[in-house]
């Protein structure tokens, strides 16, 4: 009788299935898609468009190229102003969080932590392992934006939000 009762009960299930992927093909995005983007969407990827001839899409190329010296009188202007800049102090649960990056020609050349949570030996442990890659991480993406460090969240919550801080205190 079970054998009866899941042998139904799987039949059953794979029957919804075929029948809400059939009815479901105009749904591919959500409820943002209409069957017309659908369509659109899988002719161009297999290489084809609707009202076209099946030619390739052309990249869009400027008209009129600028010349390296127009690039470079485009430029933006620097964001940060060259020196060393203090973060706020955070707290990270288990202790304060502060650190000091230093800029130099619109780009962070090094980040220092002023203040870690290491009153307690694990804190000590875990921090140091996380704050080396912290301070490359910022370094690398040039943002207090780095992405956290498993074990270490308060410490890496803290770094961001101190970062950012000494960052907005760099701009011009």
């Amino acid at each position: 009788m079970k054998k009866i009762f899941l042998a139904l009960s799987l039949a059953a299930i794979y029957a919804f299935y075929v029948i809400f992927s059939k009815s479901s093909d105009y749904l591919y995005a959500g409820s943002l898609a209409t069957p017309e983007k659908f369509q659109t969407a899988n002719n161009q990827a297999a290489g084809t468009s609707i009202g076209q001839n099946n030619t390739p899409p052309t990249p869009n190329t400027p008209s009129n190229p600028a010349t390296p010296q127009e690039t470079a009188k485009a430029s933006p202007a620097k964001i940060y102003k060259d020196g060393e800049f203090t973060g706020d102090s955070v707290d990270a649960y288990y202790g304060y969080v502060q650190v000091k990056t230093t800029i130099q020609n619109d780009k962070i050349i090094g980040v220092q932590f002023l203040n870690y949570p290491n009153d307690r030996r694990t804190s000590a442990e875990i921090n140091t392992g996380a704050m080396p890659t912290l301070i490359s991480e910022a370094i690398k993406t040039q943002s207090s934006q780095v992405d956290i460090v498993s074990g270490a969240t308060q410490t890496s919550e803290g770094f961001m939000k101190s970062l950012a801080s000494a960052l907005v205190r760099a701009k011009n």
